[in-house]
């Protein structure tokens, strides 16, 4: 059984699931004027964005803003498993894309 997190300032309640090697973390609104609240007015049901391990993330952020890709997030902030930094879709072929270090774990 996964558990179950919240993140009040970000309004999102969800777990991380282990299929395989890969992390499916399941999301949903605590209320309907939050970030994932819109996404899912918008666009309905489905996926919302793609994340990769990094290690170094306050590192890896400055790299991503030396390419020239349009940052949500400028310093890292908490996620539901370690800190995590946005890249925005219009930079990443439409792709919301979250870059995320998971604390104690050394990442290749």
């Amino acid at each position: 059984m996964a558990e179950v997190k919240r993140l009040g300032d970000q309004g999102i309640r969800g777990a991380l699931v282990q299929v395989g090697q890969t992390r499916l973390e399941l999301m949903e609104p605590t209320a309907a004027d939050t970030t994932i609240g819109r996404f899912i007015e918008r666009r309905g049901e489905g996926l919302h964005h793609l994340a990769f391990y990094v290690s170094d993330l306050p590192g890896k952020i400055q790299i991503v803003d030396e390419l020239g890709l349009q940052l949500i997030d400028h310093e890292p902030r908490e996620g539901l498993s370690g800190d995590i930094a946005f890249i925005h879709p219009r930079s990443v072929f439409g792709i919301l894309t979250e870059l995320v270090e998971r604390p104690n774990e050394s990442v290749s």
